[in-house]
């Protein structure tokens, strides 16, 4: 980023400010009109509140493009060893094993309940809102077994969608629909070969001709769903 855009203000999600930030740049309300915090502070939990009520509970504040690249450069490293004890604190785990029953289902039934994937949706959800960004990220970059790939990127791109929805003002509504997308984009995988998915090397041309079917699997596994969630899914 250079030094102009890092001075340019930007919207960004409340909820990327943490305990113990120091603010580098002053931060502006929702409409950018209106100064929440000045440069140089050291904010806490209870800041961060009171700044979210003089925001009118809206989810979108303007900083500066440094304090953004700041805020995103803060997050936590989760290293192999603390990954089980943060993915089941913050409830990653559960999410994730639940993804994977979803899965599994489908890859069973070769249908999409309605029901089981919303129910999934609606934890990931609530899991999106409890958690800090900053360890949602980490736990998205944190290194996982080969074999749990499907349920974690499932896991990790409904997650990521919801974040990007947050950062730019979406309604909840709208944010929970791009989590269920997310959940749903490669559902497709669940009708290939276990070999090919799982596969710990370089794929074959065949091989990779057969893995890219999968966005035909998942527009028809949602065929039942509204046209939109289906093209966006695939």
């Amino acid at each position: 980023m250079s030094d102009v855009n890092e001075n340019i203000l930007i919207p960004v999600s409340i909820s990327l400010l943490y305990d113990g930030m120091v603010v580098q740049d002053d931060i502006y309300c929702a409409d950018g009109d209106r100064l929440l915090i000045t440069s140089g502070n050291k904010i806490n939990d209870e800041q961060i509140d009171r700044i979210r009520n003089l925001n009118s509970h809206r989810s979108t504040i303007y900083v500066t493009g440094r304090t953004h690249k700041n805020m995103l450069s803060k997050r936590p490293v989760i290293d192999i060893e603390r990954r089980t004890e943060v993915e089941k604190a913050s409830g990653y785990a559960d999410a994730k094993d639940s993804t994977l029953e979803l899965l599994e289902e489908i890859a069973k039934e070769k249908v999409v309940d309605q029901q089981s994937l919303q129910d999934v949706s609606q934890e990931l959800s609530n899991r999106l809102k409890a958690t800090p960004p900053t360890i949602i990220v980490s736990l998205i970059n944190a290194m996982a077994p080969v074999d749990e790939y499907l349920q974690r990127h499932s896991v990790n791109v409904s997650l990521l969608n919801g974040l990007i929805g947050r950062w730019m003002g979406l309604s909840a509504d709208d944010v929970d629909r791009l989590v269920l997308i997310g959940l749903l984009h490669d559902c497709g995988k669940t009708q290939l070969p276990p070999t090919i998915l799982n596969a710990p090397r370089k794929l074959t041309v065949v091989e990779f001709e057969v893995v890219k079917m999968h966005a035909v699997y998942t527009y028809n596994l949602l065929s039942e769903f509204p046209e939109n969630i289906g093209l966006a899914a695939s």
